[in-house]
């Protein structure tokens, strides 16, 4: 019994076991490393081109035409990306030139209603005139221009005919600044 007593105190049951288990475990682990590494160092040689010589024509052809469809593949990627950047790119122009159109619709709105108001009041002015303009219609003098008043609608000027006077003041028509040859 004391043997058995002295072995587990210094050699307890299992633990050499569980130390080989142990490195071994971590010696497969990396050897399975080291394979994957030493499988994407030959594929990325292989890639690179510098692994050729023992590939015949067929392989070689076949190779050239994986690495042409991985390269249209990354064309493709790479032309999507762009087109969604652009796009993205155009939308933020136009929302930034959608907040200047915005401002320089209200600055022009502003132009109208103020250039609205200034009409207003010369229509008012001509309004108020317009008595005036009536007393001066019955004159005697020939080919007098008028302003004719209708409600809401604008100014217009209109050429009176001479008023009966004797035939020798209307054989001679007034000379203005445009005449008609025939």
């Amino acid at each position: 019994m004391r043997k058995t007593t002295k072995r587990a105190i210094f050699n307890p049951p299992n633990t050499l076991q569980d130390n080989s288990y142990t490195k071994l475990a971590v010696l497969a682990k990396g050897g399975s490393k080291l394979e994957t590494t030493t499988a994407q160092l030959a594929r990325k040689s292989s890639l690179m081109g510098q692994d050729l010589s023992g590939l015949g024509v067929k392989e070689l052809q076949t190779l050239e035409n994986q690495l042409e469809m991985s390269i249209r593949c990354i064309r493709t990627k790479k032309d999507q990306l762009m087109i969604d950047e652009i796009h993205e790119l155009n939308r933020k122009v136009l929302q930034h030139h959608g907040s200047l159109i915005h401002q320089e619709n209200m600055e022009l709105y502003r132009k109208v209603n103020l250039i609205r108001q200034e009409n207003a009041e010369l229509y008012k002015k001509l309004y108020e005139t317009g008595a005036e303009n009536e007393a001066n219609r019955d004159s005697t003098t020939p080919y007098n221009f008028a302003v004719i008043e209708e409600a809401n609608t604008p100014a217009r000027l209109e050429l009176n005919p001479p008023s009966q006077q004797n035939d020798a003041e209307q054989t001679t028509p007034p000379k203005l600044g445009l005449q008609l040859h025939p």
